[in-house]
């Protein structure tokens, strides 16, 4: 894992956790004697395998650092909301898997930084080849 730093910032990297399935690497780290638990985020593709994911990540991972600084960012393959996305399928048929995840932020006390963001299209971080849909890749870190 390669992570790039400002020099004067004090970092150590400790415990590094990946699951079995690819599906997440999460490592704790302290930045300037603060502590922070990142997790990177890879969701399966097939919307019933997402919910189970969802679901799972919990008791997987997540409850051990309940009480850490979060921040989760990856993958998770599913808009929140239709400004999140242009072309392809609406997000109707992923109501399951968005209200899974809405349960995550919740939970977690999580807060979807692209809320707080522009909603240019322009930093969209994915698109299928043929650019017809757009979609944005999320960073969740605790509130």
């Amino acid at each position: 894992m390669t992570i790039l730093f400002k020099p004067k910032i004090n970092v150590s990297i400790g415990n590094v956790v990946r699951d079995k399935n690819g599906r997440y690497i999460l490592s704790e780290t302290v930045i300037d004697d603060l502590k922070f638990i990142f997790v990177n985020i890879y969701a399966p593709n097939d919307q019933a395998q997402q919910v189970k994911f969802l679901r799972d990540l919990p008791n997987s991972v997540l409850n051990s650092y309940a009480n850490e600084s979060l921040v989760i960012g990856g993958d998770f393959k599913c808009p929140l909301n239709d400004l999140d996305k242009r072309g392809g399928r609406t997000i109707e048929h992923k109501k399951i898997v968005i209200q899974e995840m809405n349960n995550l932020m919740k939970t977690y006390d999580l807060i979807d930084t692209w809320q707080f963001k522009s909603r240019n299209m322009q930093g969209c971080t994915w698109s299928n080849p043929s650019m017809k849909s757009h979609r944005q890749i999320r960073l969740f870190p605790a509130c």
